[in-house]
């Protein structure tokens, strides 16, 4: 009865003690199990904080990016701008230069039209001079305080006109006077002292029907001056001949004005010993009509002289204006085409700007993945990859693009298997032109 039951005991001592042995050799100790958690614990810290350093390196990276895009846009804004104002600039610098070359045009035309007029003014006056020689005076000799002169000298003047009034000592007349054969017709007022032919007011003194020319010796001036006497506007005339009415006052009350003063002088015989070259003599019918004919064309080519000369003074005041605005125009020219050149300087400078700037973004971000690729982090592993496969800022090689995709499949990068897996596809891409680090 003992024996079976230490028998029965020791089988049952038995199987515990398998039991135990099974407990202990398929059951982790406690102490094992937790190392392992704590090792899972910080591959997946570590795992995180690469996900959120590869997060914000992408975050920094778009960032970047959109900065740069944002500058680019910025600077492309800037160089059309520029663009914009030297095509304007340049625009304006042509039509300046051709207004300028056309105003230098119309300068050398104006200076040849008064080259031309001043040509035909001295080839009227040397005619004019031919003229001169048929040149006879009225009463060629005057005396003046007894003493006998020849008036085709020297200090006569040639005069003629409308008479406005006959004095007690002369005659007052508007129209004009000269030198022989230059007397233009004009509003001059003058006074004629010692006028010795009866004449009417209205009626015109001068050249006419009669051949010789009406001369007188410069005496000076006089003045005039006005009264009024009654309500219809007659006025007193005072002058140094003498005193009359007249219905023409040209000043206000009180009022007076200067004219000038020709002398007729006392006409008179020649005397006996005078030179024969200054003797007159009498002229036949058909002379009388040559003098008269040559007279007139005299002072007709005077007259158009005078024109002359003053479209000759137009001309080059003309010339002398346009080649001022052509000087300006020029130079306005040159400063428009400086400005230009400015703007386009400025543009290609900004443009190597953007360039650069954009170099060094694409250099910052592939250093950026690179460290990152370094350190083992997953995003850094992936881009590089992608780098290698497409060529982007490295040169390409399929090689390290699939070595660094399947490191990044192995970090736990959720993309990288799906670009290994679609690596092939890009073996015949050809690689773009990136910048060399």
């Amino acid at each position: 009865m003992k024996l079976a039951l230490i028998i029965v005991f020791a089988s049952v001592v038995s199987v515990i003690g398998q039991g135990s042995i099974r407990s202990i050799v398929t059951v982790p100790s406690p102490l094992n199990s937790g190392s392992s958690q704590q090792q899972a614990a910080q591959q997946e810290q570590i795992y995180e904080q690469q996900r959120r350093q590869a997060a914000q390196a992408q975050a920094l990276a778009l960032q970047a990016q959109l900065a740069q895009q944002e500058e680019q846009n910025r600077l492309k804004e800037y160089a059309v701008g520029q663009r914009r104002l030297a095509d304007q600039a340049q625009s304006e610098a042509d039509a300046a230069k051709l207004l300028a070359t056309n105003t230098c045009k119309l300068a050398e035309d104006a200076q040849n039209r008064a080259a031309a007029a001043q040509d035909h003014v001295e080839e009227l006056q040397r005619e004019a001079e031919r003229y001169r020689t048929f040149f006879i005076p009225k009463d060629p000799w005057r005396a003046f305080d007894g003493v006998k002169q020849f008036v085709k000298a020297p200090g006569w003047m040639e005069f003629r006109g409308k008479v406005l009034e006959v004095q007690k000592g002369g005659i007052r007349v508007k129209g004009g006077y000269g030198g022989p054969f230059q007397v233009v017709d004009s509003d001059k007022e003058f006074f004629v002292a010692n006028f010795p032919y009866p004449v009417a007011d209205g009626e015109t003194v001068g050249l006419g029907g009669d051949v010789h020319a009406m001369v007188a010796h410069d005496a000076g001036v006089c003045t005039l001056a006005n009264d009024y006497t009654t309500k219809e506007g007659n006025a007193l005339t005072v002058t140094a001949a003498g005193v009359s009415r007249t219905t023409e006052a040209e000043t206000v009350m009180g009022g007076s004005h200067t004219v000038r003063k020709p002398d007729y002088g006392t006409p008179c015989q020649c005397p006996d010993d005078a030179p024969k070259e200054v003797v007159v003599p009498d002229l036949q019918a058909v002379e009388t009509e040559q003098v008269t004919a040559a007279k007139l064309q005299a002072s007709e080519m005077q007259q158009q002289a005078v024109n002359a000369l003053q479209l000759a003074k137009e001309a080059t005041e003309a010339a002398m204006m346009a080649a001022t605005k052509a000087v300006e125009q020029a130079r306005q020219a040159d400063e428009a085409y400086e400005k230009a050149t400015e703007a386009e300087r400025k543009a290609a400078e900004e443009k190597e700007k953007k360039e650069q700037a954009q170099v060094a973004m694409q250099l910052k971000v592939l250093h950026l993945n690179e460290d990152q690729a370094a350190k083992g982090e997953p995003y850094g592993l992936l881009r590089m990859g992608e780098r290698y496969r497409d060529g982007e800022g490295v040169p390409k090689d399929l090689a390290k693009a699939r070595d660094y995709l399947s490191k990044a499949a192995a970090a736990g990068e959720p993309s990288a298997a799906d670009e290994l897996s679609r690596l092939e596809q890009f073996t015949n891409t050809p690689a773009s032109n990136p910048p060399q680090r």
